[in-house]
């Protein structure tokens, strides 16, 4: 099964997103950073003002890791909150990025710059982080989450 192609193939975003199925995700374990061989990963990310990744690595019966990496750590929480997730999340992509805010909260006082969260998700629920990956990408290319981007997603929903 192909749930990250599927995905992949509806953010139809080249400049910052991309996918691979022979991709490495990279996990820290003590004082070591190993490499993990995902089945299928999702990249979406950008280098400009400052880098930050957002992976997500589907391993098949394992549970499927989501990471969000970066070099500076308000950069990225600015990034979440230009996202405009709700307080109260209804898909598994928004609760997650919101558990990620709140910690990016908790560390940019003690360490503003680079920084890794991970969370790990039940298999085959991939598809709901189309929307948040989708408010990644708009946010990415500059524009703001408002009703332009709403209705944006609402006409894609119809096709």
């Amino acid at each position: 099964m192909r749930f990250l192609k599927n995905l992949f193939d509806k953010l139809n975003d080249s400049a910052y997103c991309r996918y691979n199925k022979e991709g490495v995700y990279p996990i820290k374990e003590g004082n070591h950073i190993l490499e993990l061989k995902p089945k299928e990963l999702l990249e979406v990310g950008r280098t400009y003002p400052s880098r930050e990744h957002v992976m997500i690595a589907y391993f098949g019966e394992k549970p499927t890791r989501v990471l969000y990496f970066g070099e500076n750590a308000k950069s990225m929480k600015k990034t979440i909150e230009r996202l405009r997730i709700p307080s109260y999340p209804s898909n598994l992509g928004e609760r997650i990025f919101h558990w990620f805010k709140g910690h990016l909260e908790a560390e940019i006082g003690g360490n503003p710059g680079p920084i890794s969260l991970e969370q790990q998700v039940v298999s085959d629920k991939e598809h709901q982080f189309e929307l948040v990956l989708r408010k990644f990408l708009w946010v990415y290319s500059g524009k703001e989450i408002n009703s332009e981007f709403y209705e944006f997603y609402k006409n894609l929903k119809k096709l």
